[in-house]
Order: C-alpha cells, then sequence, then structure tokens
C-alpha cells in the first residue's frame, strides 16, 4: 500500500455538540473492523490511550471523559482504504467545544488554532439536536409584546416622559433588565461567526461536513439538510449563498445510538450496529462515511 500524504481534518462545534461521542465511536469501528467497507485502522502511531479510554467507555454506554477546555486534544489515525489500496495518515485535533465558543465571545484565536485551519483538508462541523440554544424570532417577540400591551379597547395608562439618557450611559430601565451575554446567544449565530472566522483564516475554499449529532432525537422524517434549514435558518442561508467559501454536505449521525440510558442499545451483539449514519444516498452504519467524503475528491468550484 501507498501512503499518501497527512490528511489533516479539524473538527469543530460548540460544547455538547457531540464530537467527542462521534470520535469514540469511530475508534471502536476502526479497531473492530465491524462495519463492512468502512476505513480501517492502519498501523498505530504515537499514544492511543484516550482513544482506547472513550471507545470503551461508548462500547458501554457510560459517560465519557470530555476533551479539556484547557487546550487541544490532538490524535493521530493512519486509516487504511481497500478500495483505493492506500493508507492516509489523518490528524484530527479534537478541539473542545469551550475553545470555539471562547473565539465567538472573545473575538479571536491563537497562532496554534490558524495554523491547524490553513493546514486542513477538511473539516467536520457539529451541531446537537437536543442542545441549541433557541433563536428569539421577531415574529414571537412582536405577539408577546401585542399580548402585554392588553386587549382592544382597555385604557392605556398615562405614561411619564424619560430622563434623557446621559451621553454614553445606559438608562436605569435598561440596567433593570438582563444584560446580554454573548455565551447565551443562539447556536446558529455562534456557529455562523465561527465559520466566518474559519475561512477567513483559510483563505480558500474548504469541503465541510454538517454533522447533526444525535440523528435519532429528529425523527419526524426529514433529511439533513432539511432539519438544518427549517431548525438553523440563518446557518443553512450562510452555507447556501457562499459556495465559494465552502463545498459542504449535510449528515445525520447518531454515534451512540440512542441515549446512553436506554439499556437496550447494550443488547447489540455489535455495537457499531447502534451507529446511524444519514446522507444524500446514504443510510448505514458507517461512521467513517463523513471522513470518507472528506478525502474524496472535490468538486469542481
Amino acid at each position: 500500500m501507498v501512503e499518501a500524504e497527512p490528511f489533516q481534518c479539524l473538527m469543530l462545534g460548540l460544547p455538547k455538540a457531540g464530537k467527542t461521542t462521534f470520535l469514540a465511536a469511530l475508534w471502536h469501528v476502526l479497531k473492530s473492523g465491524e462495519i463492512p467497507g468502512s476505513l480501517l485502522m492502519g498501523p498505530r502511531e504515537g499514544d492511543q490511550e484516550y482513544l482506547n479510554q472513550i471507545a470503551d467507555q461508548w462500547s458501554k454506554c457510560e459517560e465519557l471523559d470530555r476533551t479539556p477546555g484547557s487546550g487541544h486534544m490532538g490524535v493521530t489515525i493512519l486509516l487504511r482504504d481497500e478500495d483505493q489500496g492506500s493508507v492516509v495518515r489523518m490528524s484530527i485535533p479534537d478541539m473542545s467545544g469551550e475553545i470555539y465558543a471562547s473565539q465567538w465571545e472573545h473575538r479571536g484565536c491563537d497562532a496554534e488554532f490558524a495554523d491547524l485551519v490553513t493546514r486542513a483538508g477538511g473539516c467536520l462541523a457539529f451541531v446537537h439536536a437536543g442542545t441549541l440554544t433557541p433563536t428569539a424570532w421577531i415574529a414571537d417577540a412582536q405577539a408577546l409584546y401585542d399580548e402585554w400591551v392588553g386587549e382592544e379597547g382597555e385604557e392605556e395608562e398615562e405614561v411619564e416622559p424619560k430622563e434623557a439618557e446621559p451621553e454614553g450611559g445606559v438608562s436605569d430601565s435598561a440596567s433593570s433588565g438582563n444584560p446580554w451575554v454573548a455565551k447565551d446567544a443562539p447556536t446558529q449565530v455562534q456557529m455562523v461567526e465561527v465559520l466566518q472566522f474559519l475561512a477567513e483564516l483559510a483563505g480558500r475554499r474548504l469541503r465541510l461536513a454538517l454533522v447533526v449529532s444525535a440523528w435519532d432525537l429528529v425523527g419526524d422524517g426529514l433529511s439533513p439538510d432539511g432539519w438544518v434549514a427549517r431548525d438553523l435558518p440563518l446557518l443553512w442561508q450562510f452555507l447556501q449563498t457562499n459556495p465559494d467559501l465552502f463545498e459542504v454536505v449535510y449528515m445525520g449521525v447518531s454515534a451512540q445510538g440512542g441515549k446512553r440510558s436506554d439499556t437496550t442499545l447494550l443488547d447489540h451483539d455489535i455495537a457499531s450496529h447502534r451507529i446511524k449514519v444519514v446522507a444524500p444516498g446514504v443510510e448505514s452504519n458507517d461512521i467513517t462515511h463523513p471522513i470518507r467524503w472528506l478525502m474524496s475528491p472535490a468538486e469542481s468550484e
């Protein structure tokens, strides 16, 4: 087999987006070879203790040890593609969601992350179907305001004029409400900004697999791109209108197969069969499919 150039795959997503569960299931599939036609694990390289630990916890449906929020938990995996007769060295900086949240909140990143982006051959971007911070819609706010104002015909109370707000200051009425906190912004707002950072740092078109994790929670007949268009319309519109920045595919992945509390998950004789992957033209247990897509030849721009 011929060893290809290292392929850098950048995993990104906010906290609790499903990155670690995906990585644990991926390592189990690579080691076990339980899924016919999937990518296989090549010769081992470096310390695999972290991967072995989370894969073992995954197989037992236990709580996973999360990526430390203080830095990077990079791993290198050698993958064998028997169809192509090649071995690919894939570097996956499994960066904690807190790092991406901090980029949104503090408007910057370190040089190490910028270097990772410039070398990335593709990106796995995760959003979790069950942990979204919802968006407050203008129509909903208007309806709430109309209800608050009162019923039609109700006599309006006389309102005394407010004192002018001092220049550069905040009025008493404004300060009495809850202040806006960047980390509490809607998921889709933060993800769009993170992807904009990514595009600016890369300076070129990137391949992006947008993974909707915990896909088993959706269950309403939607395709992954249909779910993103419905539940994260700002993110969907951003990706649809920027084909010069991203070549994107939408995938639904249930890496655990259900809630860890569901004891029936342990009834599978083959643990990899718990995994569900939905992509254009694909429904399988092969969690290596998103990576295979990223490493496939890019479409013409």
